[in-house]
């Protein structure tokens, strides 16, 4: 709710102007990052040329099976140097004069199992943060984007890790790791395994809602009233201080009474990774200390609006709260679970049924921790809205498949204790 028309212009960023499908937080598609890989073995790497070592025959500039691409207003520069992480070769983007866009270099499309779970690797070293996108072609043609999490700045070879899952009907898909500002950004050894979670004594899922509550009292409430559901709520301050619906405080006031926890969305909602630091710490101190002090109860969770964050960004979140929602798609499980980064599903109104079917299945089975993102629950659904009628739909699932549904606070308690095991 009240998200500008800018949000949807993010997958043009990161990826330049082919056909965007999905919201630019990877609809479908699911990614997180992993500390501690289970790979699936043996298993032959199907990255042709991975570690950039074999030259191009046709083009000495160039590795073998690697193209690149920049877009947008920006001078890219692509070099493949006689320097490397392992080998004697990597590839290089150095970016100057950015406007808009972004570059990358990726390897020839991979044809890899629908519905299986993989990991992806590579090494890295860039003077600024960067970015990973999963490029997804679709059978019938057309492509969708996912942005996995935020690579850090290393002025070392560092390496990063993510898992992602394979949508039904995917024809092939590469990675791009992506320049989008000024800096450099050189890499080297790719790699992609089979990979199978590590899970908890059980499966678990959180409902959760950013904006939309003024209309949500009325639709999304009496539905989790009737199963017996509670929820986590994330409020954007500006928007209760200056209402479009009379006595706002008692409409929150009722998720409250209701069990359901509140949680912090900003002041005014913006971009975070565009303000200056003290900004960035007045959205989320204020936001805070407002909600506490107007409903008297400790704020401990924080959920980006758009999911824009960066590593200074997460640090300033930290200082304040207990725990970050992001939108970066994926499950909580043990081997990943990092509570700066709880991981999640959005649901859209285009999400079908037989993807949140399969969500839930899926993290009941592998016994993971599965967050559903929420806006409006509305009659007139928008891009991030769902309707009456799909949502009762949707809790219908989640209780045939007989999986507890729990607020961040009790996933947390439960999770904590294994994970301190």
């Amino acid at each position: 709710m009240r998200k500008p028309l800018l949000i949807l212009l993010i997958g043009l960023v990161i990826c330049g102007p082919l056909n965007f499908v999905g919201e630019a937080f990877g609809h479908n598609i699911s990614a997180d990052s992993s500390r501690n890989t289970q790979i699936t073995k043996p298993f032959t790497n199907p990255i042709a040329n991975n570690s950039v070592e074999k030259v191009n025959p046709d083009n000495s500039s160039i590795p073998e099976a690697w193209s690149h691409n920049s877009w947008g207003n920006n001078i890219t520069t692509f070099s493949y140097l006689n320097e490397g992480y392992s080998g004697k070769r990597s590839i290089m983007i150095e970016v100057n004069d950015y406007v808009d866009g972004d570059a990358k270099w990726f390897f020839n499309p991979l044809k890899l199992e629908p519905g299986k779970d993989y990991y992806f690797l590579n090494y890295y070293r860039s003077n600024v943060d960067t970015r990973i996108v999963l490029s997804i072609t679709k059978e019938y043609g057309n492509v969708q984007y996912m942005d996995l999490p935020i690579v850090p700045a290393s002025s070392e070879w560092d390496k990063y890790e993510a898992t992602f899952t394979i949508p039904k009907h995917t024809k092939s898909i590469t990675v791009y790791h992506l320049l989008s500002q000024n800096g450099y950004l050189i890499t080297d050894d790719y790699f992609i395994s089979p990979y199978s979670y590590e899970g908890f004594k059980r499966g678990l899922v959180t409902l959760t809602f950013d904006d939309g509550w003024e209309e949500n009292i009325h639709t999304a409430l009496p539905i989790m009233q009737r199963f017996g559901y509670k929820s986590n709520q994330f409020y954007a301050t500006k928007f209760i201080e200056d209402p479009w619906v009379s006595n706002p405080k008692t409409v929150i006031k009722a998720f409250l009474d209701d069990g359901h926890e509140l949680g912090s969305h900003s002041i005014t909602h913006p971009y975070l990774t565009i303000l200056s630091t003290k900004d960035v710490t007045n959205e989320l101190y204020n936001s805070k200390t407002y909600l506490e002090n107007n409903f008297g109860k400790e704020i401990k969770y924080f959920a980006t609006p758009y999911g824009a964050y960066n590593n200074s960004v997460n640090e300033n979140i930290m200082k304040y709260y207990y725990a970050h929602r992001t939108v970066d798609v994926g499950y909580n499980s043990k081997d990943n679970f990092d509570v700066t980064r709880l991981k999640v599903k959005n649901i859209l109104s285009s999400t079908t049924l037989s993807e949140v079917a399969y969500w839930v299945k899926k993290a009941k089975e592998d016994k993971t921790w599965l967050i559903l993102v929420y806006h409006r629950v509305a009659n007139n659904p928008r891009l991030y809205d769902t309707t009456p009628e799909k949502f009762i739909e949707h809790l219908e699932i989640i209780k045939n498949e007989n999986i507890p549904v729990v607020t961040i606070s009790e996933a947390l308690a439960e999770i904590e204790l294994q994970i301190k095991k």
